[in-house]
């Protein structure tokens, strides 16, 4: 088996909509910068930064 390494930590998110009631999960990178806007009942809005991190 090939050895392999982690190189990036990952966040898990909630996302809370109207009344407090789960929307859905967000996963993204630590590094980068994550926002959402709910925008009905069916849809959401994702504005997502990738930061570049230096070795990669």
């Amino acid at each position: 088996m090939a050895e392999s390494d982690i190189m990036d930590s990952t966040w898990l998110k909630e996302i809370i909509g109207n009344n407090d009631e789960k929307f859905g999960y967000l996963v993204n990178r630590s590094a980068d910068h994550a926002n959402v806007k709910i925008i009905d009942e069916n849809t959401v809005q994702l504005y997502y930064h990738y930061v570049a991190t230096s070795g990669h």
